[in-house]
This record gives C-alpha cells, structure tokens and sequence, in this order.
C-alpha cells in the first residue's frame, strides 16, 4: 500500500523536474511547484489524502501556467499529476 503513495508523489515530482528545466517560471506555476513538493513529501510520509490534496492543487496551478504559456512538457507534467492524484485516491 505505501507503495502505492510514492508512486503517485513520483507523479508530482516530475512535474516538478519537468516544469523547472522546461520552462520560465510563472507565479503560477512556482505555486504548482510549491504544492507538487508537498504533495511528494506527503507520500513519502504515507499520507495519501495529504498528497491528494496537495496534487489537486498543484494541478491548478499548472493548469494556469499552461494557459498562460502551453508547453509540451507541462502537459506531461499535468498528466502524471493526474495520475498521482487517481493513485492517491485508490
């Protein structure tokens, strides 16, 4: 089961890898950014509702940036974020 929890942090962490090297950054994606590493560290500590949580707002915020300046790797980002989140949820 906890198993589970970092994988889907793994989901969050490579938004943030991917957004950082991949992209200037927007207030709204440093906001992204800021919830993915919480939503990582959540999962490493076992607390799939905590990480939840943090991913759906981290998805927001990435949502946003995209708007703002679409990007390839920020969609990948959205999606394993996506994924983070439906694993959290399991």
């Amino acid at each position: 089961m906890r198993r589970d929890y970092l994988l889907a942090a793994g989901g969050a962490a490579v938004l943030v890898a991917l957004t950082t090297v991949a992209h200037g950054q927007s207030r709204h994606l440093e906001e992204a950014i800021t919830h993915a590493q919480s939503a990582l560290m959540q999962g490493k500590q076992g607390y799939p509702d905590a990480l939840v949580t943090r991913a759906q707002e981290a998805l927001k915020g990435a949502g946003q940036a995209r708007k703002e300046a679409p990007n390839k790797h920020l969609d990948e980002g959205i999606s394993l974020l996506r994924a983070a989140i439906e694993q959290g949820k399991q």
